[in-house]
C-alpha cells in the first residue's frame, strides 16, 4: 500500500470494510514503482490509481474497480498573483491535460 491516507480511502470506495484501526499492512511505500515491483514479487497486492500504472504493466495483473471509482486530483498554489511563471505555466498545464483526459476513451487495464 501508498503510505498516504488516500489508499485507505480508496479501499473504502471499493468497498473493502475499514477496520477500527488499520488493516495489517506488512510493506509500504512511497513510490509507485516500488510498489509495482513488491506485488511483482509476489509480495501482495494494491490499490493504485489507474493513472499510475504504467503503459506496460510487466509481470503484473492490473484490474479495474466494479463499480469504477472516480479520483479527485487537486492542484493549489499559495496565491496565483505571486505564483512564479513556472508555477503559473504547470497550473495551466495540469488543467489542459485533465481537459483532454476527459475527452480521451477510457483506459484499459
Amino acid at each position: 500500500m501508498a503510505k498516504t491516507e488516500c489508499s485507505f480511502q480508496m479501499m473504502e470506495r471499493a468497498g473493502l470494510e475499514r477496520c477500527r484501526s488499520r488493516p495489517p499492512l506488512r510493506c509500504q511505500a512511497s513510490d509507485s514503482a516500488t510498489i509495482l515491483a513488491m506485488v511483482r514479487e509476489g509480495l501482495g497486492i494494491t490499490l493504485i490509481p489507474r493513472m499510475m500504472l504504467p503503459k506496460k504493466l510487466k509481470g503484473v495483473v492490473a484490474l479495474p474497480l466494479d463499480p469504477p471509482q472516480p479520483l479527485q486530483i487537486g492542484l493549489a498554489v499559495r496565491s496565483q498573483e505571486m505564483a512564479s511563471r513556472g508555477a503559473t505555466l504547470f497550473v495551466q498545464t495540469a488543467l489542459a491535460w485533465a481537459q483532454e483526459q476527459i475527452s480521451l476513451p477510457p483506459r484499459a487495464c
